[in-house]
């Protein structure tokens, strides 16, 4: 199980795939976003789901957030309510670059 794409470290701007596989006896699979990179806070977004075991595939607006470090999560539950996250640390970035002076 994990996120194929996109890489760690990857610079992302616009809209990207972001593709992985969710493998074993799973109850199911989430894909979360945790904006600013940290993966033991609370605060995630919920991208999509499901419940069957295979490829996953979601298109993400990375606009639709800021810009900077945030975690791209595949968490997979198993079917005794245990769960493995797979993370990917990934930087949005859509702001114009600052003009030189």
């Amino acid at each position: 199980s994990g996120i194929t794409a996109p890489k760690a470290d990857a610079s992302l701007s616009g809209t990207v795939t972001v593709t992985g596989n969710a493998a074993g006896a799973l109850s199911k699979w989430e894909l979360l976003l945790f904006p600013n990179g940290d993966i033991s806070g609370g605060n995630k977004v919920w991208l999509a789901g499901g419940d069957t075991e295979g490829a996953v595939s979601y298109d993400l607006d990375t606009t639709k957030y800021p810009d900077g470090k945030h975690a791209l999560v595949l968490r997979v539950v198993g079917a005794d309510s245990n769960y493995m996250d797979y993370p990917v640390m990934v930087a949005f970035a859509n702001a114009p670059a600052a003009p030189a002076q």
